[in-house]
């Protein structure tokens, strides 16, 4: 949250896709927010990370849910 206060601060606009190509991002932001490229850059890792931890919980859970529920049976 402290990553994503500062970088609101200074209006940076960068598009969804860029969470996932994190190439594309780094250029993008190198070329149009050169003193702070290295903030977003590693905002924009953080993200990618987050994303990836909430997919494998709600795999995990899914799996748990269908484990329970098949045993039951």
């Amino acid at each position: 949250m402290k990553s994503y206060n500062k970088l609101r601060n200074i209006n940076v606009d960068f598009q969804p896709g860029m969470i996932l190509n994190p190439e594309k991002a780094k250029s993008f932001f190198t070329a149009n927010y050169p003193d702070k490229a290295d903030e977003l850059i590693s905002f924009v890792g953080q993200l990618r990370r987050l994303f990836l931890y909430s997919f494998a919980g709600l795999i995990i859970i899914v799996v748990i849910f269908l484990v329970t529920y098949m045993n039951t049976q």
